[in-house]
């Protein structure tokens, strides 16, 4: 094999070599039960390496934590809003490097709004009777995504998409979180 063909055979194996197993994306459900003064939830963070954005299969996820979420109403809801909580966030069990669940992002979910469908992630709706959410991690309200009632993920019936307080909710992300440095 001639100089040329062995300098190409090693560039090719050089851009075959694995993605790093650092954490690059993050997936952020979120689960709310009523109370009788607010809401109990939890965020379920799930951390991927880079080759998740590429088929999303499950070979590349990392670590995962539990944050609990404990929410209060909002006087005032973010626009578009029909509910919205202020809530306090504690890290709850995982199976993360604390080097990574000492990061403070993952922590600063401050309020959740519930509300009419978004324009930005209509037609990919995971359930035809879902409703928007919102959430803000102390820099103002962000899209999230979807809002819908749990029961639906079990195949079951229900009155409407719109919270009434009375059963819990599935918030799912419309978007996959890139963790930059």
């Amino acid at each position: 094999m001639g100089r040329w063909n062995w300098m190409a055979l090693l560039a090719l194996v050089a851009g075959c070599a694995p993605l790093s197993d650092e954490p690059f994306w993050a997936l952020d459900p979120i689960y709310l039960e009523p109370t009788s003064d607010g809401v109990y939830g939890v965020q379920s963070w799930e951390l991927f390496s880079e080759g998740w954005g590429r088929a999303f299969h499950r070979r590349h996820y990392l670590c995962g934590f539990l944050v609990e979420l404990e929410g209060t109403p909002l006087a005032t809801p973010c626009e578009g809003c029909t509910h919205a909580w202020s809530v306090v966030t504690t890290l709850g069990d995982t199976d993360c490097d604390p080097s990574i669940t000492e990061d403070d992002r993952y922590l600063s979910l401050s309020a959740i709004g519930i509300g009419a469908e978004m324009p930005d992630v209509e037609g990919k709706v995971p359930h035809a009777e879902s409703s928007g959410a919102w959430v803000d991690y102390g820099d103002g309200w962000i899209t999230y995504g979807w809002a819908y009632p749990e029961a639906l993920d079990q195949g079951e019936e229900i009155a409407g998409p719109d919270w009434d307080g009375s059963e819990p909710f599935v918030l799912w992300p419309a978007y996959a979180w890139e963790i930059l440095p």
